[in-house]
């Protein structure tokens, strides 16, 4: 832990350790203070046993959620791997820690809960599907998905001549407005939440695309750009 914390002064960038599961993890928190007092960035990918192993007796097992409190800035409990997890949940997820640790510093915890066996006998191609949901992302350099601080749109790079949709959430009436005139610049579908207060052509969608020839349409979507939070529809 505190080896980590040296690389991450020195390199000015966060810095990934990796552990096993049970008591090895609270072995990092000396280290977890410090990055909190110091601003420090560690990325913390603890080993768990899975939820049904933990309280009775396995070894290795202890209750390692939220074992460093407030001394991270976030914290994400993966569950096991399953095919039942969506790849672009998971990447999401990941992204969205990592920039909390942008905005706030110091460290965030990963907690990755794995089966036995660790390894998989089967064939690679049985996993291909599954893989080729995030194809596009993993042939790409950026992270799943990206966020900004700065409201101006002039600040997001990546929009020009790519196919999208805008979602508008809860927001202020002006940046409601300002986000909808952003849609109709760009040529994109608004999808306006009852809470944004605007509406657009593409009203009642959360009616129809629960269809699925409807939302396959939304496949053909370089990316899915939200202004606002709180999503009800």
């Amino acid at each position: 832990g505190f080896m980590a914390l040296g690389l991450a002064k020195a390199s000015q960038e966060p810095v990934a350790v990796i552990v096993t599961s049970g008591t090895a993890v609270a072995n990092l928190l000396p280290a977890v203070a410090e990055a909190k007092l110091t601003g420090e960035k560690l990325v913390l990918l603890t080993a768990d046993r899975p939820v049904e192993l933990v309280g009775c007796g396995a070894n290795q097992a202890i209750n390692q959620l939220g074992i460093f409190s407030h001394h991270v800035s976030a914290n994400l409990n993966l569950p096991s791997p399953s095919l039942n997890t969506p790849l672009n949940w998971l990447l999401t997820s990941v992204d969205e820690v990592m920039f909390n640790q942008q905005l706030h510093g110091s460290a965030v915890h990963i907690n990755c809960a794995f089966p036995e066996p660790l390894y998989s006998d089967g064939e690679k191609s049985a996993y291909q599907s599954y893989l080729n949901s995030v194809e596009a992302w993993r042939k790409g350099g950026q992270t799943y998905t990206q966020r900004f601080v700065s409201p101006s749109f002039r600040d997001i790079p990546f929009c020009a001549d790519r196919k999208g949709v805008v979602v508008i959430g809860s927001l202020l009436a002006d940046h409601a407005q300002a986000a909808k005139a952003f849609a109709q610049q760009m040529g994109w579908p608004v999808l306006a939440d009852p809470q944004s207060g605007v509406s657009s052509d593409w009203s009642h969608y959360d009616l129809w695309l629960q269809q699925p020839k409807l939302a396959r349409q939304l496949d053909e979507c370089d990316l899915v750009l939200q202004f606002g939070s709180r999503i009800i529809s």
